[in-house]
């Protein structure tokens, strides 16, 4: 069998995928999912929250309702109809990580669900992490430097000044007024300067 001919195989044996049905159910369940997300953070501010407070607490109750639905076999049954929608990133991160951990619960705490709880969550977490280390230091070196050799005690002393919106004063007064245990040491010298 040619490769043409297991490819014609395949294409009829398959089932079609109703693609626009399917975009449909992923755009309405995705943003219903968004619209619910807006709604506890409105509502967590109409409660007293601050703004910041209340997207927070919204995320940790999508979480939350996320792992819930997940341990009740629930989530599966909603991402079969939801497809891509059901991946709005935090609860998709959530059934991510809560879906192994049930899924191998009967192997056991270490072996099963300590082990395997990072399968599919796990390249996520270690590439955002690399991603946001590298995005730290380019903006570290683009920003925050200014024409300064970041290595060098220049004045002001590069970690004593990290935000350039307080004036130079705030910190050598600030400095000045520490007790001696809880000064940092002097900046070292790198001989660039």
């Amino acid at each position: 069998m040619t490769q043409k001919q297991y490819a014609k195989m395949v294409k009829e044996v398959c089932p079609k995928s109703p693609l626009w049905k399917d975009c449909i159910c992923a755009f309405v369940i995705g943003g219903l999912i968004c619209t619910l997300g807006q709604g506890l953070t409105e509502l967590y501010g109409s409660i007293g929250l601050p703004k910041q407070d209340a997207g927070t607490a919204a995320s940790m109750t999508l979480v939350a309702l996320s792992a819930l639905l997940t341990g009740l076999s629930l989530y599966d049954d909603i991402a079969k109809v939801a497809g891509a929608g059901t991946l709005v990133p935090i609860t998709g991160f959530a059934n991510a990580i809560a879906a192994p951990a049930v899924e191998f619960q009967t192997e056991g705490f270490i072996l099963g669900v300590g082990a395997k709880i990072f399968t599919i969550a796990g390249p996520v977490i270690v590439y955002g992490l690399s991603a946001s280390a590298v995005y730290g230091l380019i903006y570290f070196f683009t920003t925050l430097s200014k024409g300064r050799c970041v290595f060098c005690s220049g004045p002001p002393a590069l970690y004593l000044r990290m935000d350039r919106r307080l004036p130079e004063s705030f910190f050598r007064e600030s400095f000045a007024a520490a007790p001696t245990s809880a000064r940092r040491p002097e900046p070292l010298n790198w001989g660039c300067s």
